[in-house]
């Protein structure tokens, strides 16, 4: 069965709001971590907050949310799966992830007035907050469940989201979903021209090959392919990541 979609990502990557999106285009049954978690909340009669605290004490919750997705590994429905370990318990879905420059992230997460209790004095203290967090977090789950959610090779489609339409994010994932099913090659990594220094060492190409560099990523071939991309800044081009 190739009919699911597994979303996870990085904080304030986008992945709700792309997600909206995607259920309206594909006319899709989505499942999320966070509405699972309401519906436990309701049960218990507790607010999402009051759940989360006490889920810190009882891991039965999160064992009970994981359940529900493992469980969904042999439906036959369409789903897309907004989860962080959705990916790991249905490996045959197409699995996505959302990465974002922690620097756009932590303006987001700022800028964003619902999210309570997620306030911060200045950008480097989010900063450090939010990448605490994932690092945290990664390891939390390489540990109890051998998933390592930071090895990208995880996943089929990695989408930088730091500069890039909501829109333009969704259309990229409807496309590869597609080439998905239909057992196409896919592109595993794909950004905004933005996300992309271009440095004098950097060569012409027919393809655009890229390196990591701290959180940055520096062009190393495929200098004019970038230069005609940054005519549309907001769009995504597929590129090569090489990491040492």
């Amino acid at each position: 069965m190739r009919n699911k979609i597994s979303i996870t990502g990085d904080l304030g990557s986008g992945k709700s709001a792309v997600g909206k999106i995607l259920k309206t285009q594909l006319n899709i049954t989505t499942i999320s971590t966070g509405s699972i978690q309401r519906e436990i909340a309701i049960r218990m009669g507790m607010s999402t907050l009051e759940l989360n605290h006490f889920t810190d004490t009882h891991p039965e919750i999160d064992d009970e949310i994981d359940a529900v997705f493992k469980k969904l590994r042999h439906d036959e429905g369409s789903y897309l799966l907004d989860s962080r370990l959705a990916w790991f318990f249905i490996p045959d879905s197409f699995k996505v992830y959302l990465q974002v420059d922690i620097r756009v992230a932590a303006q987001r997460v700022m800028n964003d007035t619902s999210r309570k209790g997620e306030k911060y004095a200045t950008l480097d203290e989010a900063i450090n907050d939010l990448r605490a967090r994932k690092e945290s977090e990664n390891r939390r789950f390489l540990r109890e469940y051998s998933a390592d959610c930071a090895n990208k090779n995880n996943f089929d489609l990695v989408i930088d989201t730091s500069h890039a339409t909501l829109e333009a994010i969704a259309e990229k994932i409807i496309a590869a979903f597609a080439d998905f099913q239909a057992q196409k090659p896919i592109s595993r990594y794909c950004m905004s021209p933005q996300r992309i220094k271009i440095t004098d060492i950097s060569t012409d190409g027919e393809k655009i090959a890229v390196e990591k560099v701290g959180d940055d990523y520096v062009l190393l071939s495929g200098k004019n392919l970038v230069s005609a991309a940054l005519a549309f800044p907001q769009s995504l081009i597929d590129v090569s990541l090489i990491e040492k």
